[in-house]
């Protein structure tokens, strides 16, 4: 397949005028093997995967896998990089708009892309996708203010399809009951630093519902399985990754380094970096 990547500017600058927030610019990208690695200069972007896998790193954070359905935000100042995952025979195509005003990060914000790993799943894709071609529509016939308006008005409306506060009641699509797909989400959202309570919320689950589910499928909290999924993922990347505690830390969802420490030393006996330390005929502890 031709690579593609095609970029689109508005064709006026007179939506200051209009809003805080506004289109810069829109494009698709055929990402194909094609590495990106890049330190942004000054624009936020909204970047979606409609189809394909990719490798994502944003900063100094643990690479991780980007699935079609996901969105993630680039800001300003920051390092990324993203690569086609060898894994998926899918060519990924990514839509992105680049946001150009001084509600743009708020935007970004408001539709649950986090400081700490802004990447959501998107809880109706369809509907987002009806809206992406109706802001490339508007770009390629546009008719002035008019047209500037409707776009802006089309960003807006993509914030309850993004937000994990829309009327969502989980991964209803993912097999399994809903204590394995609740536990599949605690596994792939951990970098999130998600607590038990807004796990349940997101499920639209009581806190008490939630432990309920939890002791009739695994016969343990779910404040044990968030927990062991933290310290799982802590000592793999302790073992097998040189990334600083902080990021350790970020990527499995602790509060701070402090954290980090106190729970892994209470859980395992040692420090995070005695264990890191310790030969693996020495620790038996460290993962196989």
């Amino acid at each position: 397949m031709k690579p593609m990547d095609e970029i689109f500017y508005w064709p006026t600058h007179e939506l200051s005028q209009l809003a805080a927030v506004w289109p810069e610019a829109i494009g698709r990208k055929n990402c194909g093997d094609t590495l990106l690695s890049n330190r942004n200069g000054g624009y936020v972007s909204f970047n979606y995967l409609h189809r394909g896998t990719l490798r994502h790193q944003l900063g100094r954070n643990p690479k991780s896998r980007i699935k079609a359905g996901s969105a993630f935000a680039i800001l300003p100042g920051q390092h990324y990089s993203y690569i086609a995952d060898e894994a998926d025979e899918n060519d990924p195509l990514m839509l992105w708009v680049r946001l150009a005003g001084p509600g743009a990060k708020q935007l970004i914000k408001t539709m649950g892309m986090e400081p700490r790993t802004q990447r959501i799943q998107i809880q109706q894709p369809a509907q987002l996708m009806t809206l992406w071609k109706e802001l490339f529509t508007l770009q390629e016939r546009h008719c002035g203010v008019v047209s500037d308006a409707a776009a802006i008005a089309l960003l807006y409306q993509m914030i309850p399809l993004c937000s994990p506060d829309s009327n969502h009641t989980g991964m209803d699509e993912t097999p399994g009951s809903l204590a394995q797909r609740i536990r599949n989400f605690m596994y792939d959202e951990l970098e999130r630093g998600y607590n038990v309570s807004q796990i349940a919320q997101f499920f639209k689950l009581s806190r008490s519902s939630l432990f309920l589910h939890f002791k009739r499928e695994f016969d343990q909290s779910p404040i044990a399985v968030l927990k062991q999924a933290r310290l799982s993922k802590a000592r793999h990347l302790l073992t097998e990754t040189d990334l600083p505690m902080e990021a350790i830390a970020r990527a499995c969802g602790y509060t701070s380094t402090n954290h980090f420490f106190h729970q892994f030393k209470s859980e395992l006996g040692t420090t995070p970096l005695a264990y890191k330390e310790l030969p693996k005929e020495l620790n038996p502890n460290r993962p196989e």
